[in-house]
């Protein structure tokens, strides 16, 4: 069972196997969290839509290796010694935006780094061992934190394959995103609060022993302090004498106090850190009544303020995305392969978290990706027909006013892992524009390419989790049926002259 917390004003966390509420839109109590335990600030960063997911960084998919495992297929096109610089049939480009909310609560303290990881020699290896740091437009598209208008906790990044494949190499490779932050420790420095101090070294001297008057003031200084010596034990030592006026400045009611340091050497300890405010001591003492007396003076050392210190201490937030088998644009590695290409904008929920919505409003975000399978099979189109049916005197006659064709395609996936559908189900099928490319050499039509599609169908994978072990990789395929986005095809007698 869940333990429920009952008492105010302590910081609450429920804890046990409860799932996060929704979050409510202020904090209550001013706790600085909400009672049902979802967190404001977000301190690692979180994915913002794509077709294809990041996962952190610390965990582990032993099926997506690249080794033996699923690989998301991409193209990069190389023309003439150079890259394209734009998406286009033949150059892939993925794209990846992550939400790093900790930055609007300490901008100065946040900052985002991306990179390309390469699989080499079976280990993920980054710049300059045969990946590629993305800190700039070299690689595609770079929009770093704060830069993005009305989202200025996002930061993101578009990848050209192309121009991976002509700096880096083909290969495989991901993607990673770093958020890293920065917390302070505030201590004490080793070397602060050393108070001034003077130490008097007394040396032998018959005058020290017996019974001895005398005084012990500061002369000059902005703390002033005077102690009288009376000590009448005619069978003192001269240690002994010492500790005597030890014992008087530790007793009095000046800001000092004195150590004895053993024979005839005491400190005294002022409670000033500056340059000891300007003291000089003075210690005289003198035997009753005898001429024999002792004078010293002592500056008294600066001492040292105590100084804080902050030792700052980076925190990592890592996002990592699953492999990308990146090879030079051909007609034949390209065959049996179907590009999906999506434009999205506005608030669109997330399929693996409750209450979890993705805001793009005033953005339109690009993404695509390369997937098996075949797209075509163009059905039979279905008309939207209106004629005129005539009266007298031409009894029945049937004129055609408008007529509307509405082409319609399917779509036949190969077996890909489960994310694949789940994430194009939600940010493909559901984006704003979707654009279909078909890169089979026997398919019959050749015009499926970047056709502008809407879905006219669900979205239901057949799942083969049971079936044979080498499927166990890539789990299912769906069947879907796409319209074409645009309907043009259109006939009618209303003319515009």
């Amino acid at each position: 069972m869940p333990k429920i917390p009952i008492y105010f004003p302590d910081p609450i966390t429920i804890i046990g196997h409860t799932p996060y509420l929704p979050a409510l839109p202020l904090p209550i109590g001013g706790l600085g969290g909400h009672l049902n335990g979802t967190p404001i600030i977000n301190i690692s960063p979180v994915q913002v839509a794509g077709l294809i997911p990041l996962m952190p960084c610390d965990s582990q998919e032993c099926r997506e290796i690249c080794t033996d495992g699923w690989k998301n297929i991409v193209f990069g096109e190389l023309v003439g010694g150079s890259y394209q610089i734009n998406q286009t049939y033949e150059n892939d480009w993925n794209t990846f935006l992550i939400d790093v909310s900790l930055y609007a609560a300490n901008p100065t303290a946040v900052s985002v780094t991306f990179e390309l990881e390469k699989y080499v020699n079976g280990a993920w290896v980054g710049y300059p061992n045969g990946g590629v740091n993305l800190t700039n437009n070299v690689f595609g598209q770079i929009f770093p934190l704060g830069s993005i208008a009305g989202h200025p906790t996002y930061a993101g990044y578009a990848i050209n394959w192309g121009s991976v494949l002509l700096n880096a190499g083909a290969g495989c490779y991901r993607f990673k995103a770093k958020a890293l932050f920065t917390t302070y420790v505030i201590g004490t420095s080793t070397s602060g609060g050393t108070q001034a101090s003077c130490t008097f070294a007394l040396p032998n001297n018959s005058c020290l022993t017996g019974a001895i008057i005398g005084t012990l003031q500061t002369i000059s200084g902005s703390i002033t302090a005077s102690y009288s010596i009376v000590q009448m034990n005619t069978g003192f030592t001269e240690a002994q004498n010492v500790q005597f006026i030890v014992n008087l400045i530790n007793a009095g009611s000046f800001p000092y106090t004195a150590t004895y340091n053993g024979g005839n050497s005491f400190t005294i300890t002022g409670q000033s850190y500056a340059s000891n405010n300007g003291a000089t001591w003075s210690l005289q003492t003198y035997k009753t009544g005898l001429p024999c007396d002792y004078q010293k003076q002592q500056d008294m050392l600066g001492g040292v303020n105590p100084v804080q210190t902050t030792t700052p201490i980076v925190h990592e937030g890592c996002l990592v995305s699953p492999p990308f088998d990146l090879k030079e644009w051909n007609c034949f590695r390209a065959h049996g392969t179907v590009k999906f290409e999506t434009w999205l904008t506005g608030i669109i929920g997330d399929p693996y978290t409750d209450y979890k919505k993705h805001d793009l409003c005033g953005i339109l975000w690009y993404d695509s990706i390369r997937v098996k399978g075949f797209f075509g099979f163009e059905k039979s189109p279905t008309y939207l027909k209106n004629n005129l049916k005539w009266g007298s005197p031409s009894q029945g006659k049937i004129e055609k006013v408008s007529d509307e064709q509405t082409q319609r395609w399917e779509y036949l996936s190969g077996y890909m892992p489960e994310y694949i559908h789940s994430r194009f189900a939600t940010f493909g099928m559901m984006s704003d524009k979707l654009f279909a490319s078909d890169y089979n050499i026997n398919n019959s039509n050749y015009t499926y390419k970047r056709k502008n599609v809407i879905y006219d169908s669900g979205y239901e994978p057949e799942y083969i989790d049971k079936e044979a072990w080498w499927q166990r990789k890539a789990k299912s395929k769906v069947q879907v049926f796409f319209n074409r986005g645009v309907q043009s095809v259109i006939k009618s007698l209303c003319c515009s002259t």
